[in-house]
């Protein structure tokens, strides 16, 4: 998804939920600032046919082994599960509120991360950022510029599927995705995770309808 075509989704997004574009675009200067001192990983190396995208309701007793696909993306919340069970995987999507410290294990060992700037983070990503030293990315929700890009999508899951359609994956599958039993983190509100979880789900319709699939709720989604 192109900028301007986001855009549109973002100023819903922000009028929905009350968020403050100014504080987005703050947190992308702050991100943006410290990664400076890493070494940024070119998001043009990722690419293949297949990808496959784990959520936080990930079972392995249901699953192909990831070894079939040419990249495995991990939204930060199914990290500890999908870790458990495969070791490390290709990619992370975070906004650094998962387990910090099994995403930064990860990341020594190889993984990329893409780590999202928005206005509620600011404070994880002064404190864990540094750490990083290379194999990042950095996205943000406002215009991006420098060493920030932006794809679209508003949910780590949603992101890292807009992000793998730009890097022109034919199959991107998604499994354990439940956009109606949200997984809590420790002081999530109930109501606002759902409310984002809808988000997800329009967000991943309309890419699945750019991409001339079939939208299918499921505990595999192809898009």
């Amino acid at each position: 998804m192109n900028y301007e075509d986001w855009n549109e989704f973002y100023l819903r997004i922000c009028a929905e939920f009350r968020y403050d574009p100014s504080m987005d675009a703050k947190a992308a200067e702050l991100l943006s600032t410290l990664l400076k001192g890493c070494r940024i990983f070119d998001y043009r190396n990722i690419a293949g046919r297949m990808c496959l995208i784990t959520g936080p309701k990930l079972d392995p007793e249901r699953d192909d082994h990831p070894g079939s696909y040419d990249w495995t993306v991990v939204a930060d919340s199914a990290l500890p599960a999908y870790y458990s069970t495969y070791g490390r995987p290709g990619i992370i999507f975070t906004d650094l509120d998962g387990d910090v410290d099994l995403i930064k294990r990860c990341n020594r060992e190889g993984t990329v991360c893409v780590i999202h700037a928005h206005g509620d983070n600011m404070d994880k990503i002064r404190e864990h950022v540094p750490d990083f030293r290379s194999n990042v990315i950095g996205t943000c929700q406002s215009a991006p510029f420098g060493n920030l890009l932006n794809f679209g999508g508003f949910t780590d899951g949603d992101r890292a599927a807009f992000f793998m359609d730009t890097m022109g994956f034919d199959t991107i599958d998604l499994i354990g995705f439940d956009f109606e039993t949200p997984v809590l983190k420790k002081g999530q509100d109930p109501e606002q995770k759902r409310k984002k979880l809808q988000w997800a789900r329009e967000l991943l319709r309309y890419l699945s309808e750019k991409r001339g699939v079939d939208f299918r709720e499921g505990y595999r989604i192809r898009i």
